[in-house]
């Protein structure tokens, strides 16, 4: 096979062809900027593990992350799978049935005007600031406390 058919078949769906290509292939997928049109409830679900991996690539992803959630204009519910729940892996793996509740009490409340979930207790709130503190450093304790002012904790 010629180095031209070679390079044919390395080439991905977005044109790349080399593993540190795909930060520009990425970059125009994003809602950053588009945060007024999303208007419907919206709920977050974090896993300890997930923030631990944001951080890993930069501690300014985890503080933009709470940034987005802050700027949007729609109710918003947020809730942390800790490492200590056993629910703490991306998708809630280990935790499914945990992850299952706590998804369609929401969806209950949301969809079906059932009361809303409980507001976390002040240890979950602290739990939740520790783990984006842990993993984002002062600047994400900080937008994470805020965001707690503005948010329905679950």
């Amino acid at each position: 096979m010629s180095s031209r058919g070679a390079s044919r078949l390395r080439r991905s769906t977005f044109g790349i062809e080399q593993p540190h290509e795909w930060v520009g292939a990425y970059s125009g997928f994003t809602l950053k900027g588009r945060e007024a049109e999303l208007t419907n409830p919206m709920l977050f679900l974090f896993g300890e593990d997930d923030i631990r991996d944001a951080a890993a690539s930069t501690k300014t992803i985890v503080a933009g992350l709470l940034d987005f959630i802050q700027a949007l204009p729609c109710d918003c519910s947020i809730h942390l799978f800790s490492q200590r729940d056993g629910a703490s892996s991306h998708c809630q793996m280990g935790g499914l049935s945990y992850a299952h509740a706590t998804i369609f009490s929401w969806l209950n409340h949301v969809l079906c005007g059932a009361p809303a979930p409980e507001n976390g207790d002040p240890a979950g709130k602290q739990e939740l600031v520790d783990a984006f503190g842990k993993f984002g450093g002062q600047q994400a304790t900080d937008k994470a406390g805020s965001l707690l002012d503005t948010i329905h904790l679950i």
